[in-house]
């Protein structure tokens, strides 16, 4: 068996479809709007200081490794074992639970996907007979 090592060539996704997408939800609606506040609040404050141009910098550089930490060290903690004591959070224990439901739910909602077409063509065929009795 031989495996490539080239990642296939993704087309027909352009950064703008990407961006299109990203603005579809609500969450960067939100962080938009309180970026606006927090901007509005601060500029009628005044008293600015080079701390204040500092500090989205080096949030936004921040971002990523504090996301990565969190994703490696809380959703996919497993027990861990000192002597007698386990350590096992609740908040690890929890993101499992949640990533189960979420395949239980998918599995759910596959099974809802193939029977609403045959719903469907049933009330197609049942709607002229129900408006023929009611009229």
């Amino acid at each position: 068996m031989t495996t490539s090592t080239q990642r296939p060539t993704r087309k027909g996704f352009t950064l703008t479809d990407a961006g299109h997408e990203f603005w579809k939800h609500p969450s960067p609606w939100t962080i938009g709007a309180m970026f606006v506040a927090a901007l509005t609040a601060r500029v009628s404050v005044g008293d600015w200081q080079l701390t204040d141009a500092l500090v989205t910098p080096v949030m936004i550089a921040m971002f990523p490794f504090v996301e990565w930490i969190i994703h490696v060290f809380i959703l996919h903690w497993r027990p861990k074992h000192l002597g007698r004591l386990t350590i096992d959070p609740l908040l690890a224990r929890a993101s499992l639970r949640f990533s189960l439901l979420k395949t239980a739910r998918q599995a759910e909602v596959d099974r809802v996907l193939q029977i609403v077409p045959e719903a469907v063509r049933q009330l197609r065929t049942l709607a002229p007979v129900t408006a023929g009795t009611l009229g």
